[in-house]
């Protein structure tokens, strides 16, 4: 099947084609971006049962006010919470490491007051390997900017991470719903394994 269809992660119409994916023990097909790969249309499985902790990282109180309430209605989280910086995301970690609460998903603004989500997101990798986990929280960047090579090393560094442009086109319920896509993909994926840094 090739068409085009709306990809959360570039934020624009797009070609898509079809995959034939194997997840777990789940045999199906996947429409994925011609572009980035990001599977567009997957029905989760069962697994993503409500779970862990949502922390929202982003100094927009509107938005990280919307962000908590969309996936509060979702389920896919026991507890969301809601920081305006990058300092603030890393205490609410580590509090949440130290009472060994798992951290399921991170979105986290690019840009942030005090400490910026990028640098906060490298040094939540610290924190996590200094806390001895095993495995990597996803994390997705939000940002109204385009990718640039600075913020790809960061992803790349921060695996598992991605993209989501805060496009201001279109209705708040359409950012909200390209994040959940994102979400759900990146918390339905085989879990990352931290690495020595």
């Amino acid at each position: 099947m090739e068409g085009r269809r709306f990809c959360p992660s570039c934020g624009e119409d797009v070609i898509v084609y079809e995959v034939e994916v194997e997840r777990g023990r789940q045999r199906g097909r996947e429409v994925r971006c011609a572009y980035c790969g990001f599977s567009l249309d997957w029905v989760p499985p069962a697994s993503l049962a409500r779970a862990g902790t949502l922390i929202i990282a982003d100094d927009t109180v509107t938005l990280a006010e919307l962000l908590k309430d969309y996936f509060q209605n979702r389920g896919l989280f026991e507890r969301i919470l809601v920081v305006r910086h990058g300092g603030q995301f890393l205490e609410v970690a580590v509090r949440c490491l130290q009472s060994q609460q798992a951290i399921r998903l991170a979105i986290v603004d690019v840009r942030m007051p005090i400490l910026a989500g990028t640098q906060a997101a490298v040094a939540f990798r610290w924190v996590e390997q200094a806390f001895g986990q095993t495995v990597r929280a996803p994390i997705i960047f939000l940002s109204a900017l385009r990718v640039d090579e600075q913020l790809q090393r960061v992803m790349e560094y921060c695996a598992p991470a991605h993209y989501v442009n805060k496009s201001t086109e279109g209705p708040p319920e359409a950012l909200l719903d390209r994040l959940y896509q994102v979400a759900v993909h990146l918390i339905s994926q085989p879990t990352t394994e931290v690495r020595p840094l």
